[in-house]
């Protein structure tokens, strides 16, 4: 995913810890959601396709 300039997600301190697989912040420039194979939205912690929208996307290839 190198449209995203490689920082999408972070997650710091006590949560890291707690949960190092996770994330729970998001870059200020982007948009994340997780959708299914028909592209509606999930709930959080169930597993889908990442899509992430901002200003350091690619457009087109």
């Amino acid at each position: 995913m190198t449209e995203t300039n490689s920082i999408v997600t972070a997650i710091e301190g006590e949560n890291y810890l707690e949960k190092p697989g996770s994330s729970e912040l998001t870059a200020v420039v982007l948009d994340i959601r997780i959708v299914n194979e028909q592209g509606k939205n999930l709930k959080s912690g169930m597993g889908g396709k990442v899509q992430v929208r901002g200003t350091s996307m690619f457009r087109y290839y």
